[in-house]
Order: C-alpha cells, then sequence, then structure tokens
C-alpha cells in the first residue's frame, strides 16, 4: 500500500517508465524525434536508474547519429545531476516533468545538431 502522495508519484512514474522502456537500458519504441528522446530521458532522470541510464542515454543518442554516444550521454547526465540537485537542495521548487524536457532537448540539440 502506497502511504504518501510521493511514493505514489514515484510508483506511477516507475509504471510508465516499465510501459515506456525496457528498464535493461533501450527503448522499446525508439524516439522518433530529438523531443521525443529529451521526454524518454527527463522520465529516467525521475526515475533515477543509474547505471541503466547511461547505458539508455548512450545508445538512444547513437541512434540519433551522435559521433560520440558515451561522452554525449555523459554531458546529458551531467546537464541531468544539475537539474535534480538544484532542485532537491537549491532551495527552488522541483522541476517539472515539461521543464526538465525543455532543458534536455535544448542540450540534446546542441550535441545532436552541430555533428554532421
Amino acid at each position: 500500500m502506497l502511504r504518501s502522495r510521493e511514493a505514489l508519484l514515484i510508483a506511477a512514474v516507475r509504471r510508465l517508465a516499465e510501459l515506456d522502456l525496457d528498464l535493461g537500458g533501450i527503448a522499446t519504441a525508439p524516439p522518433k524525434t530529438v523531443n521525443d528522446l529529451a521526454r524518454l530521458l527527463a522520465v529516467l532522470v525521475l526515475e533515477d536508474l543509474g547505471s541503466r541510464f547511461t547505458r539508455a542515454a548512450a545508445a538512444m543518442l547513437a541512434q540519433f547519429g551522435s559521433a560520440s554516444p558515451a561522452l554525449d550521454a555523459r554531458a546529458v547526465i551531467a546537464v541531468c545531476a544539475g537539474l535534480e540537485y538544484e532542485s532537491i537542495v537549491g532551495g527552488q521548487r522541483p522541476f517539472t516533468l515539461a521543464e526538465i524536457q525543455a532543458v534536455l532537448a535544448d542540450v540534446l540539440h546542441a550535441r545532436l545538431d552541430d555533428q554532421s
């Protein structure tokens, strides 16, 4: 039984992640756009899947043509860590899923659009 609103939200996000993702690290339905990728990564940030997040990020970035998926994954993860830190410790209200997605979309476009 879920005893708090936070526990309910965490359980809901986990279930959504299970439905949207193979929790082994690869999207079951690969994202079609960078914005879709940003949304998936935002869900992973909220889910905090650790090493699975790193593998999933690198695999998805490779699918989007990243010249250096491991390096790009580390850059994206660093941004995600900053978002999470600022939400928890920074004294501001936590970022919403939409805000995380918007920031990640900007970072992804910057990392991926200039590689051609």
